[in-house]
C-alpha cells in the first residue's frame, strides 16, 4: 500500500498542473514515438494545446483566456498533428 501512496494533499496549483504537462508529454513522447532530442518541442506542443483547452476550475475557460480576456482561436491547431510529417 505504501507504494502507491503519494505526498501530494499539500501541493500547490503549480506543482498539480506540472503533473497533467508531464503525464501530457509522456503521453504524446511515447504515442508519437518522438525522437528524444525533440523533448523541447514536444513540451511546447503540450503546453500550447493546455493553453487553449478549456478547465473546469476556470469555469470552462480557457488558461489563455482567463489570462488575456480574449477567446484564444484553435485553428493554428487543428491544421496539423505534432509530428507529423510535412512535405
Amino acid at each position: 500500500m505504501i507504494g502507491h501512496w503519494k505526498s501530494c494533499q499539500h501541493q500547490n496549483f503549480a506543482e498539480h498542473r506540472w503533473d497533467h504537462v508531464k503525464s501530457n508529454f509522456e503521453w504524446l513522447v511515447a504515442f508519437l514515438d518522438v525522437d528524444p532530442d525533440c523533448w523541447l518541442l514536444a513540451l511546447n506542443c503540450v503546453c500550447s494545446v493546455m493553453n487553449l483547452t478549456a478547465e473546469k476550475v476556470l469555469g470552462w475557460h480557457a488558461p489563455q483566456e482567463v489570462a488575456t480576456g480574449e477567446t484564444p482561436g484553435i485553428s493554428i491547431m487543428l491544421c496539423f498533428v505534432f509530428w507529423d510529417v510535412v512535405c
